[in-house]
Formats: C-alpha cells, structure tokens, sequence
C-alpha cells in the first residue's frame, strides 16, 4: 500500500492529499468535497509541505543521536539563551513525554494488562525523577537558594509528565483505553466509548460556556457533539450506545456528575445578569431532563453535567491489544475480539485490524506496533513504533538533557557539567550558549551539534574540537540550518566561501576604544597601587568590607565611600604623579587621558557614575537575609566591586543584565533570584503580566517591573497603531510622525529598577510573548567625517559615540488555544522619588493631592554609551528617485526594507550575531539617517568591521543589492528580507517589499552606470 502525501493550505492549514492522475500528483482537500477551494479558508489552494519547527526536528535527531553515539552525550551550541531554551525544552516536552508513555505500557505489561490510574502515575513519576531529575539534585552543591528553587521547578514539570492528561498520545492511538470499556464486544460502541474516554482523558478540566457563564464539565448534548465532531456516527446511533458508556463510566469513577445544588450555586456565583442566569439554569434543567428521558438510563440524573475530577478519579486503565487502522487517514481504535470495523468513523474509507500485543498465560507476546503493510522504510503505526515497541522489547532507554547558560546558578551550571562529564553520563544532551565553548572540561565526547551557522569560522573550529580528543575515535558535528534564517541561508548557500575563510581575526585598534582601555587601565591602576603601598596604608584598609552584617542601603554607601577614598587618595601627590608616570610607560598619553576620565571627569566610564549605576540595580534584589548575606558575601573586595562596575573580565555583559526575583505562587515571599536582560523580562500595560520566559525548560511570567524615578531620555513616539510604523522613537524636535502625520506622543523612558516573576501556571502555560524592541539613537560627539558614495548617492557619514537606549514600548501575546494576537503596551510603575511635575509653592491642594495619588507608568529600558557610524542621506534625492520608479509602493515599506537589508548585510560582513548590533533609518523631513551603532557598552567592533568594509571594497552595497536581486520571491522571502526574528506587524503591515527597496538603493533596470560597475566587482 503506498502512502498519499500531504500538503497544507499556507492560510487555514487544511490538509490536503496527493493522488496519483494520468501520471501527476494532484492534490485534493482531505475529508471535503473536491472543488477549486480550500475548504478550510475558501480561498484558491496554496499549498506547502509539512513544516517541522526546528525544536521540535532537533529534539528526535538530537536523542536519536545519542542513542547511536558511543559516548551516549552531545553538545548542543546555540547563539542565544532563547535558542539554548528553545532546544533543552523542546527535548524535554517531547523525550520525557514519550518515555513517561512507554513507561505506562510496561505497567500494564507487567500487572497483566490492567492497573489503577493513580497506581500507574505514582509509578511513572518516581521513575521520571530517578532518571531526569535526581542526579541533578545529586550533583548539586546548594542545597538552598536559587539552584533549589529552581530544581524544584524542575522536579514539578518533570512529575506533570507522568499525568494521564499530559501523556498526548495514549488515548488518541488507542494504546490503553478503560477497563470498563474494554468488554464492549460492538466496535462502534467501543469506538465511541475510547472517544469519550480520550475527551476526559486529555481534558480533565473540559467545559463550556452559556450566557458568558463557564460551566465545568459536558452535557449529554454538548458530549454528544463532541463525540460526533471526531467520529461520523448518526445521532441515533450515538444516542443508542452513549447513555450506556456513561453509565459504565460513572461507575468505574472514571466521570461523576455534581449535585444539582453546587451546580446551580456555581451558576449564581458567576456575577452574570439575572437573565442569563436564568437562562443558562432552564439550560441546564432541560439537560437534566433529556438526560433523564433516554433509554438505558437506570436512574434520574444528578445534574446531567458530567466531569472528571482527578481527586476522585479511581479508574483503571487496560492496555489495547487489538487495533482497527484506516488506511487513509490513519486514525486508530480499539478493535474487539471477534467484530471489526467495516469504515473508518472519521474518513469513511477502508479500514484493516492488527494485533499489538497477544496475551498468554505467561504474559503478553508481540512487538507492540500494529504491522501495518506500506512501501514506507519506516512503521505507520508511529506511536506503537515509538511508545509500545520499547516497552514491549524492554528497550526504554532515557535521554536526558541540561541547559547550561549564563543566567543558570553556577552550582546548577556544575552540576550540569559534572553529570556530563562522566563516561556514563547522567545528562546525555547539554543545550548551552557559548558558556561550554572554553574552559569545561567535558570528558570524552563524540558528538557536536550547532543551531545554526557560527558567527565565524574560528567559532566553529572552537565548538568541532570539543569532540573526538582521544586518541583513534571518531567524531560527528552537525550544523543545523534554519530555515527562515537569512544568514544561515547565506552561509549554506556558500559554503566553500565559509570554509575557505580561515583568515587572522581582524580587530580595531583597542587605544580607539574607551571601555577597553578603562578594563587595563584601571587594573593597572589598583595593581601598580597595591605593589607599592603608601605609609598610611590606604589601600589595605579600603581593599575589602568587614564582617558586620549590613543591609543593603548600607552595604551600598560602605563600597561607594570606598571608591570615594580611592579617587581622593589618587588625585593627590605623590600618587597621582607616580600613577600617571607609570600608565605613560605602561600604555603612552593615551592611558593617561583614560585614567583621568575614570577617576576625575564626568563620562560613561567615570567611577562614580558607573557605581550609582550599578549598585543602584544591586539594591534592589529582594531584603531578605539571605539575599543580603549572597549579596554580601559575593562582593567584598575592590577588585570584586570593579569586576562589577564593568572594569575587570567581561565587559561585555555591564549593564546589559540585572536582577529578577522569583516569587512563590499566591504570595509576594521571595523563592529565588536569577539575571535576565530586557527582551526576555518586561512588563505588561499598567504594570499588568508582561513577559513569558523559560529557565530549565519551566515558563515564568512577569508580574511586575518597577522604573527608577530618574529618566534616562525623552523621546517622541507614534502611538497610532494603524500606522505602518507604529511604537517607533522620534527625535523631540518633530511634532509629527514622518509616516502617518499622528502627533507623537512626549515618553519618558526610565531605567529598570526591579523585575519580579511568577512560575506559569494554568492557562497562563499557554502565552508567549515577542517584544516590539525600539531603539533611541543620540551621537554625543565625532571622531570623523567624510563624504561617500552609497547606493548611487553621496552622503555624509560620521565616525564617533553614541548613546543608545534600548526599551520595549509594546509587545504581542499569543496562547496556543487562540488564534491571532494582541499588541500591548509595556509600562512600569515608576517608583516615587524624582523630580516633581508640579510647582509645589504655586499648586493647589488638589494639585498635590492628584500627584499624591497618581500611579505612573511608563516604558522601561537600557542605556549605553557606544561606538557607531551615521550616514546622512540627501531626503529629497532619495524620494524622487524612489517616487519615479516605485510610485505606488510603501514609502515606510521602502525604510523598513533598507534596514532589513543592512541588518543582513553586516551580519554577513562581521560574521556576528544581529543582536551584536543596531541599524535604524530615520526619515527627519529634510535628511534620510541611517545609523549603524555597536550594541554593547564601550562598542565590540561590529561598525568598525563595516567601516573598513565600506573603504575597502564596497562589500556593503553589494551584500544590500545582493539582498534586492533577490529571484525566489515576489516581494520577500528567507533568502533576502525575511529575518529571524523579524516583527509580526512588518508581515501584517506588508513592511517587506523588495521593489520599494530597489527604488531606494537604484538597483535593478533603473540602477545607475557606477553602482552597475561597482556590483560587476564581484566579492
């Protein structure tokens, strides 16, 4: 038998399957009339194949992988903490899932066939901690603080897997059913019966809802339905078996039905209007009666509404041992002993019977899979393949996985690698950033695997020599291509350009760069110091804190009085002329300019400024004792508290992270704290939830963010959604947005103060958010300046420092049981303390009374001081040029394009990651800007690499032409516009247009004679 292929509908996901016609495949809507229209959407078909989230195709590849290496483990490398999380839980939601199924068939294998429920999951769930959970906790060094907490999380989510309702694919592929249905010897009875059980089963909380009240549980009528939507069966004959399997069903305790009296209390408790209460009881009461009227029915009905309650739940569950498989919709169902099936109940097609399992009386016998003939290498009975067959051939073998990152606890973080490390390791799988790139001892390793292409070559060499270190063995490295993933394409696309590559890592000059000279110098400074000690003694005695305990207010004025002592004691001679001389000699003039920025004048590296800021976020971790003494204990010393401010080791992360309190459900007491950065951890509108993130696999939800009083800029923002740009920052001299003419709106931005969060749970499991990132772009001063040609225009491009503040204006929501999304506001509560907007000597009592009162929210966000370039463009030229040749296009579309495309072209050009960099294009009515800045503090090289790159060759404009000649789509695809992580409304708003893009830069039939010349260069 030969297996049809399916295709999607790209709108409405309608199936659709392929048939063989006078010697083409054509494809017909699944279980619908064939006309020219989907069914689904009634549009005209537009078809794709099936589409396998990249998580979800890593989590098989990746255990299946460890199952055939020799080492049992592979190391999983991923750019970012969402990707490392991305991936750790994909495996978990989907490994631990089907190894908690396979260990319900052995249950039931070894108790001959049948077992209590509730015996099954206590069962399943000691077996689930024993292998994924406890040899974490073993490893562990705390035994408290955030590490616990956070194993504890874990050893919840992973004991949520052993649940009947969390086992996804049991009851769907008629692997266990209930005892008290197993009997039935009328395989439509049986049929309908394994369809009620499988509702409840998969839902204990199923409900629906009348007069906008929610009532628990089903109707007959409402079940009936239901049972109908999954199986084409007439009511007659629903109504003939259904009341029976109730009956069965209620008895085995498996359903119950609740007291007419709690269900008319809960329906007046609802605070519904008399008249829908009303109404939905008359409902209800008819229900009941109906009910009560159908054959077969023994006794009155309690209520007419039947649930499931898990407390009460004392069913037994029976394995399947018979299966009835259709052979073209591939649905499957218990099958009696003796009667079959003659269709299949959902597609009307034929249907064939299988054994799984053959009971004996020394046991069952049989592989567990339903051997169902097909021109297919592998088995169509996925799930027996999957779940039955290890169970059956005492085969389970366990996966597990741990992510390592650097927002993880160090203790959890070693717990990981050490349970890694070993020969027989405890964690098979490590999804991790480039925290296990150096430095880790991993042990014996023989697999490698990379979520996309690496930034550059040397990266990649770095992350495939983690493998094959002994001596004759072998090693694999994967490198995993997502799809929608431009430079991922770009790289896959060239590959012999990518491995051909290997050049010495280009670097700026560092003397150009402040924040790394500050790192030496101020090392330097406290080394040179501290060799030669001053008859006072001073560095001895401010080198570290004492051992009286201290609050975190005073903590605070302890280390920055500390610094205080420091500039004083260095801005004095002999101290300052002896520092000074040594800096000279150490790193020339340019040292010693540095050293007086730090210690005497007022800039983003000054040490006064860099302490506020940071102690300022550090104070604001929760007060309790133990917050203090971590707090404390950790940061004691000069070099720790200049570790801290982002003079020693990685100055990279200063100021990008801060602290996030996990609070315990239903109360505000403190249970852990962890780091995030701001486009994982934000607030909702008026400080309402905000942010969906994951840690270990869990998802916690923010539930309120507070802002500092001090603002850290004022912007202009366009608050008109219908906009095509809405939520973008604009500079304060323009009243009007550039692109829809709204007035903006005046927004301050303050700093983060505090981010508290909460587990998920219940419906809130099912949001996900994505931030709307909007960037605010000043340049404090110029290094250089000189006229270019770009895109067949001069402009001027400058060379200097910028402030940059990132902040999330607005977000969008999904849950997994709605479709669409919301936009919404992201704003803070800003704590009292900053400047008043209100003349108190001049202000009414009404006046001082309203401030009192008011609550503010606002954006919240960061600031940093970097290096970047600025281009400005003549506007006029630029819009004549795109209004003859792309009149009827987007003019907002043509912006957003043209930094699209930057954003394509420099990652490709630094071989870097696009959040190591900004690219924004501003229409100021006079000049088109285009901004190119460095994303972290002090700068990273990223617009020094694109500087070189525009003087050498041109590699920027022909990467952006690259991108507008695209030939595989109409107007945006993968391979040019279309980015990871490109927002919903650029999709929605149509933002993505390669013509108007054309039009910008003069490419295409209309570029002219000089960009024609430049792009015939070549690379």
């Amino acid at each position: 038998m030969g297996i049809p292929e399916l295709q999607f509908c790209r709108r409405c996901h309608h199936p659709h399957v392929g048939e063989e016609r006078e010697d083409e495949t054509e494809f017909v809507p699944l279980n619908a009339p064939e006309t020219d229209r989907c069914p689904g959407c009634g549009e005209k078909p537009s078809l794709q194949d099936i589409n396998v989230p990249t998580s979800t195709l890593l989590s098989f590849m990746l255990t299946e992988l460890c199952r055939l290496t020799p080492s049992k483990k592979t190391l999983v490398f991923n750019d970012s903490r969402s990707s490392a999380e991305a991936v750790g839980g994909g495996i978990i939601d989907t490994e631990y899932g089907l190894v908690a199924e396979s260990l319900y068939i052995e249950e039931l294998l070894e108790a001959g066939g049948s077992k209590e429920a509730s015996e099954i999951y206590f069962n399943v769930s000691d077996r689930l901690k024993e292998e994924y959970w406890k040899p974490l906790k073993e490893n562990a060094i705390d035994e408290e603080g955030a590490t616990y907490e956070i194993l504890e999380d874990m050893r919840q989510q992973i004991q949520r897997k052993a649940s009947l309702q969390n086992c996804r694919h049991l009851t769907p592929a008629a692997l266990v059913t209930s005892e008290y249905l197993s009997d039935l010897s009328d395989p439509r009875a049986l049929a309908i019966g394994h369809e009620v059980f499988d509702i409840f089963a998969q839902d204990p909380n199923v409900s629906f809802q009348r007069n906008r009240i929610q009532i628990k549980g089903l109707t007959y009528d409402r079940l009936r339905n239901k049972v109908s939507n999954g199986l084409r069966f007439s009511d007659e004959e629903l109504d003939r078996h259904l009341p029976r399997i109730l009956a069965r069903l209620e008895e085995s305790g498996f359903v119950h039905q609740p007291p007419w009296d709690e269900l008319t209390q809960q329906v007046h408790d609802s605070g519904e209007s008399a008249d829908n209460i009303d109404g939905t009881l008359t409902y209800l009461e008819d229900e009941r009666d109906r009910l009560g009227g159908l054959v077969d029915v023994d006794q009155p009905a309690e209520s007419g509404v039947f649930q499931r309650d898990l407390k009460e739940d004392d069913s037994v569950l029976r394995l399947v041992e018979r299966v009835t498989y259709c052979t073209n919709c591939y649905a499957t169902y218990p099958a009696p002993e003796s009667e079959t099936l003659d269709t299949c109940p959902q597609c009307g097609n034929g249907v064939e019977t299988y054994d799984r399992f053959s009971s004996t009386d020394d046991g069952y016998t049989g592989t567990g899979v339903a051997d169902v003939e097909s021109d297919w290498e592998w088995n169509v009975d996925h799930w027996g393949s999957d779940i039955a067959h290890p169970a059956a051939t005492d085969s389970i073998e366990t996966i597990s996985v741990g992510i390592h990152k650097g927002d993880v606890p160090a203790s959890l973080r070693g717990a990981i690698e050490e349970a890694f490390r070993k020969s027989d390791p405890d964690v098979n799988i490590v999804s991790a950033t480039p925290t296990m790139e150096l430095g880790v001892d991993i042990g014996t390793l023989d697999s490698v695997t990379q979520v996309g292409v690496p930034p550059t070559l040397t990266n990649y060499v770095q992350r495939s020599g983690r493998t094959g270190r002994s001596r004759g063995s072998s090693s694999l490295v994967s490198t995993v291509i997502r799809g929608e993933h431009p430079v991922d394409n770009h790289y896959y696309a060239n590959l012999e350009a990518f491995f051909s590559g290997f050049e010495p890592v280009r670097v700026p000059d560092p003397e150009n760069y402040d924040e790394v000279m500050a790192g030496h110098v101020f090392t330097e400074t406290l080394a040179y110091l501290l060799r030669n000690p001053d008859p006072k003694q001073v560095m001895d005695q401010i080198y570290s804190l004492n051992e009286s305990a201290l609050d975190l207010t005073s903590y605070q004025q302890e280390v920055r009085k500390r610094f205080r002592i420091l500039e004083k004691f260095v801005s004095e001679d002999p101290q300052r002329t002896s520092v000074e001389r040594h800096l000279r000699n150490v790193f020339g003039p340019r040292g010693v300019e540095i050293f007086e920025q730090i210690f005497f004048e007022d800039g983003p590296i000054n040490l006064q400024r860099r302490g506020k800021r940071t102690f300022q976020t550090l104070t604001n971790v929760d007060g309790s004792v133990q917050a203090v003494t971590s707090l404390t204990e950790r940061y004691r010393r000069l070099d720790q508290w200049a570790g801290l401010l982002g003079y020693l080791a990685n100055y990279r992360g200063f100021g990008s992270q801060f602290p996030i309190k996990v609070s315990n459900r239903g109360s505000d007491d403190i249970r852990f704290e962890t780091s995030g950065q701001l486009y994982e951890v934000f607030p909702g509108p008026e400080n309402d939830t905000g942010a969906v993130f994951r840690l270990q696999g869990t998802k916690y939800i923010v539930t309120d963010v507070h802002g500092s009083p001090d603002e850290i800029t004022t912007t202009g923002i366009c608050q008109n959604e219908e906009c095509e740009r809405p939520f973008e920052s604009h500079d304060l001299e323009y009243e009007v947005c550039p692109h829809c003419d709204s007035p903006l709106h005046e927004t301050a931005i303050h700093p983060i103060a505090s981010v508290t969060c909460k587990k998920a749970s219940g419906g809130q499991k099912g949001y996900s958010t994505r931030p709307i990132a909007t960037v605010h772009i000043d340049q404090t001063d110029t290094h250089e300046t000189e006229t270019v040609d770009l895109f067949g225009s001069e402009c001027e491009l400058s060379v200097g420092n910028f402030d940059i503040v990132d902040f999330i204006y607005a977000f969008e929501q999904f849950h997994s049981r709605r479709s669409g999304k919301k936009t919404l506001l992201s704003e803070a509560v800003v704590d009292a303390g900053g400047d008043s907007d209100v003349d108190e000597s001049d202000a009414s009592l009404e006046d001082l009374l309203d401030e009192v009162d008011e609550t503010t929210y606002r954006p919240v966000g960061q600031q940093y001081h970097t290096r970047g370039l600025r281009f400005r463009f003549d506007r006029a030229a630029i819009r004549s040029r795109f209004d003859e040749y792309a009149p009827d296009a987007s003019w907002p579309a043509a912006l957003v394009s043209l930094e699209q495309a930057l954003e394509k072209a420099i990652a490709i050009i630094a071989e870097c990651d696009r959040d190591d960099f900004r690219v924004k294009v501003d229409d100021t009515g006079e000049e088109l800007e285009v901004f190119m800045v460095d994303s972290r503090e002090g700068g990273n090289g990223v617009t020094w690499q694109v500087l070189e790159a525009l003087r050498e060759g041109g590699s920027l404009e022909r990467n952006v032409r690259k991108v507008a000649d695209c030939e595989t789509c109409s107007g945006y695809c993968d391979q040019c516009l279309l980015l990871a992580r490109t927002p919903a409304f650029y999709l929605e708003n149509d933002l993505l247009d390669k013509y108007a893009l054309r039009a910008v830069i003069g490419s295409g039939p209309h570029q002219d004679d000089a960009a024609e010349v430049e792009t015939a260069s070549g690379d």
